[in-house]
């Protein structure tokens, strides 16, 4: 069962791997640090001690879940949180200069409604952006023995609720809900054969939590003994294309 604390592990590795976008995006708005963004799903304050800590800005958090919330409360005591629904937030209609979330979408039974809600409380001429949203339709994984477990998880996504396709759909979800100068795109990445990146640290207790009621946990040691094998080499390819979208309200 997930915990609070596991969740911040791979909430902070996530925060991570989005960091450098989310500095280009926030340049790329023109926001300044007297901005108020608030950060829908802000779970356990991961992204949300990150952005604040790198901009400056008035940052302050929402989330519908009390654990995650007491948590942020206890590691991050300074940051300014509430709790709330996605679908009707806690904030007064053109008040924000920025409303943000980050693999969040993909986890709503109706994101555009959240999406229409996040844009209520926006001002004219302020932002709404998105700064990850997986798509594992196009999950690419090598070596060839791990493109079963990465088919799996999407699978089990899905019976878990969420979307696994929210990534390619998230420009037509902004545009439905009228925003203007609308820019999307992927994040990328690169590494160096011989040089390994960083081991992915959660990414094995993930994928044993997401499939633990489809495989054996024979056959998930069996991938992970691959998985690590060709991390140490630099082999390994696990790439989730993982897209971003900014939109401005119209004034």
């Amino acid at each position: 069962m997930k915990t609070p604390q596991s969740r911040h592990s791979r909430y902070t590795e996530q925060a991570i791997w989005s960091a450098s976008l989310r500095q280009y995006l926030i340049e790329k708005t023109g926001l300044q640090k007297d901005s108020r963004v608030l950060e829908v799903g802000c779970g356990t304050g991961a992204v949300l001690d990150s952005l604040q800590g790198a901009t400056g800005m008035v940052c302050c958090g929402v989330d519908i879940n009390l654990q995650d919330l007491l948590f942020l409360h206890q590691t991050y005591p300074v940051l300014p949180v509430a709790a709330g629904d996605a679908y009707a937030l806690p904030f007064a209609a053109d008040s924000l200069d920025a409303v943000v979330c980050h693999f969040l979408l993909l986890w709503l039974k109706e994101p555009v409604r959240a999406l229409q809600d996040m844009f209520r409380v926006v001002r004219p001429g302020g932002w709404l952006m998105a700064f990850a949203e997986p798509d594992y339709g196009g999950r690419v994984d090598y070596p060839q023995e791990l493109a079963e477990p990465g088919s799996l998880q999407a699978h089990a996504l899905h019976l878990q609720g969420a979307d696994p396709e929210s990534g390619r759909r998230l420009p037509d979800w902004f545009e439905s809900i009228g925003l203007e100068d609308i820019s999307c795109g992927v994040m990328g990445a690169e590494w160096q054969i011989g040089q390994a990146e960083p081991p992915l640290e959660t990414e094995t207790p993930t994928l044993a939590h997401d499939l633990e009621k489809y495989v054996s946990p024979d056959t998930l040691d069996r991938w992970g003994k691959i998985s690590s094998a060709a991390q140490a080499r630099g082999t390994r390819v696990l790439f989730v294309p993982t897209f971003w979208a900014i939109g401005r309200k119209g004034s």
